[in-house]
């Protein structure tokens, strides 16, 4: 008997896809886990997607992380910057409130004599897995200058599985400003059944768009940056692996997007060229 009444079978659509949930994971805890089964705040990011979209930079994208704050226009030119998560921060010339680690190793220095709180490494995501941004304290895990949090760059390991090797180029511009461009590339080996080794390399030029009015320079805050990794992994078996990698990231920057300015009585800048 049918006890559908007015029940109908939905027509299959043919060609249509199918969408997978892929499992998201994190070390953020120094152990491997699903993102959904961490009890502490954990933003990742895919170091992949950055790269397509030419985001290269903490400044690029950390718009995207729930509460993480960067300063860089009254900083120099060549990666320096001031970061803070849930606001904590103590000031620009002081001990950092936001740690810095890569692949589990602190990374950066812990006080202000090292301008710690201002030389922030900012690594090319073109060999990295992910990112992770943990929102603070956790000085628990990760020790001092994690009060406010801990951004942690997981690069990618190199794989028994096969050879494989990746090529990419990005041309870029900025408005009344000058031509940018990134070219990088990696290849992974595997050497045996135990042992791999991968290299990458990339080099960029971040455009300027600044012009100092007083000297006639244009594009005084472009950036150059350039770098690599060699990393070799062997697996003897599931539970027993080791790991030696070599990181390389230098970055070159002559002036800031920060324009200094006198001001008359009413408070109104008064342009440079003005005696």
């Amino acid at each position: 008997m049918d006890q559908g009444g007015g029940a109908q079978s939905s027509p299959s659509v043919e060609g249509s896809q199918k969408i997978e949930l892929q499992e998201i994971v994190v070390t953020a805890q120094k152990r491997i886990e699903r993102l959904q089964d961490v009890p502490v705040p954990v933003t990742a990011l895919d170091a992949e997607t950055l790269a397509q979209r030419n985001q290269n930079r903490l400044q690029d994208y950390f718009a995207a992380v729930p509460g993480l704050s960067l300063n860089a226009g009254s900083f120099g030119g060549g990666g320096q910057q001031n970061l803070s998560i849930r606001g904590l921060a103590t000031g620009s010339f002081s001990n950092p409130t936001v740690g810095i680690a890569i692949d589990d190793v602190p990374f950066g220095a812990s006080n202000q004599v090292a301008w710690g709180a201002a030389l922030i490494p900012d690594l090319d995501p073109g060999d990295l897995d992910r990112i992770e941004v943990l929102r603070g304290p956790q000085g628990t895990l990760y020790g001092a200058s994690s009060i406010g949090g801990l951004i942690k760059f997981v690069t990618r390991d190199p794989s028994v599985d096969g050879p494989s090797g990746r090529a990419q180029v990005l041309v870029n511009g900025v408005q009344h400003g000058e031509l940018g461009y990134s070219a990088r590339g990696s290849a992974n080996v595997p050497i045996s059944d135990v042992l791999a080794v991968r290299a990458s390399g990339f080099t960029r030029r971040d455009p300027g768009y600044i012009a100092n009015v007083s000297t006639g320079q244009h594009d005084v805050n472009r950036a150059d940056v350039y770098g690599g990794r060699l990393s070799v992994l062997w697996k003897p078996s599931a539970a027993v692996s080791l790991k030696v990698a070599a990181l390389l990231q230098n970055t070159e920057g002559d002036g800031n997007p920060a324009v200094d300015a006198d001001v008359d009585s009413e408070g109104f800048c008064i342009p440079p060229w003005v005696t």
